[in-house]
């Protein structure tokens, strides 16, 4: 699939969920200001927006970057006055005034090089600053009998599948601390993490 058509894809799949995704989004957005020290987020894989617009609410200075162009200008024009940057973040260099934190939601999953991510989300925050990530857990694609769903694990692009553990070593070795799994009723992972 051409970019746009991915775009267009996730466009019409959220536009009848844009309510319900906005709930959610205001929700995780109360929860990382609770934590944070300052009020800068970026939201990297910001998709169509709504973590940006829902901290924009509460009065955050919220970004996003995303790599779909065509995502960025729905977001745009949803949200307009908020900042979008079409990019890559390994590819995005530190911030010149680092965030006070960073949201990272269903990205990590997709990311080719997991190092070399984890650095990048690591160089965009201000020492102290919160991460707040969350990818599938690997247990919801292995059934009761330990054998892999294969039908599952061909999952949209996804090219790793993390557990509590393996995720938490991941994040530890590349200077993040204070790693929290939230409760998430036996779903995804949920975690907030703190830069060194």
């Amino acid at each position: 699939m051409q970019n746009s058509e991915v775009g267009h894809a996730y466009i019409d799949s959220y536009r009848h969920k844009f309510d319900s995704k906005m709930r959610r989004s205001r929700r995780r957005a109360r929860a990382i200001k609770k934590r944070m020290t300052g009020n800068r987020l970026l939201d990297v894989g910001s998709n169509i927006g709504c973590l940006v617009g829902a901290a924009s609410e509460i009065g955050m200075e919220a970004s996003g970057i995303e790599p779909n162009s065509e995502l960025v200008k729905f977001a745009e024009a949803k949200f307009p006055g908020r900042r979008f940057t079409c990019a890559v973040l390994e590819d995005v260099g530190p911030s010149d005034t680092p965030y006070d934190a960073v949201y990272c939601s269903e990205v990590i999953e997709h990311v080719v090089d997991v190092n070399r991510f984890v650095v990048a989300l690591h160089a965009q925050l201000a020492s102290g600053g919160v991460l707040y990530l969350t990818t599938p857990h690997i247990r919801e694609y292995i059934r009761w009998n330990q054998q892999p769903r294969t039908a599952a694990l061909a999952a949209p692009d996804h090219k790793l599948y993390f557990s509590d553990e393996n995720l938490s070593r991941l994040l530890a070795r590349h200077g993040f601390n204070r790693i929290e799994i939230k409760p998430n009723f036996r779903r995804g992972i949920k975690l907030f993490a703190v830069k060194s």
